[in-house]
């Protein structure tokens, strides 16, 4: 990877989930077979919350979601499945650890903060430059700092996840994975 500091900016529009969205809400494990065509998993995100979303999850979409985000199994899937939807960035309150580690491993940004004051259909912006950033809501006028990200973790998002990330060194740092 490249000595310069990692950059990223993402814009979309916000979709709003509450709290405890678990991975089954995510994508049903009983779509677990349609996991082997990622195309078809993507039809059934989020088709078992209550109440279901309005409109389909859309290229570019970016998740705002209350607490634990994430919660129950471990399943990989419930990330793939967003990110190859083309969702932009999941923000929330807090992730289950295991939902976290799980997204920056496959290359999906996700940033905990305080989301009061983004609604549905807002227009957020994500920008980092190095561990520094914030997200704006250009519909409501507001920006949210961003706490410190290690530099590694968004190199590894960057890169496309962990496994694009030993692809591009070819190794991985000594003492980076802690």
């Amino acid at each position: 990877m490249s000595k310069e500091e990692p950059v990223l900016h993402i814009r979309g529009k916000a979709r709003l989930l509450p709290d405890n969205v678990c991975t089954d809400h995510i994508i049903s494990s009983g779509r677990k077979r349609d996991a082997a065509d990622i195309r078809e998993a993507t039809k059934h995100i989020f088709e078992d919350l209550d109440p279901p979303l309005l409109h389909p999850i859309e290229s570019g979409d970016i998740i705002v979601a209350g607490s634990n985000f994430g919660c129950s199994s471990a399943m990989e899937i419930a990330v793939e499945v967003l990110k190859y939807a083309g969702v932009g960035a999941i923000i929330a309150r807090s992730f289950a650890r295991t939902y976290y580690r799980n997204a920056v491993n496959l290359g999906l940004p996700v940033f905990e903060i305080d989301v009061h004051g983004i609604y549905e259909a807002d227009e957020i912006c994500v920008d980092l430059k190095g561990s520094a950033g914030r997200i704006s809501n250009l519909t409501r006028g507001f920006e949210v700092g961003l706490p410190s990200i290690p530099s590694f973790v968004l190199e590894v998002i960057l890169a496309g996840g962990l496994s694009e990330y030993y692809r591009a060194l070819g190794h991985l740092p000594a003492g980076r994975l802690r």
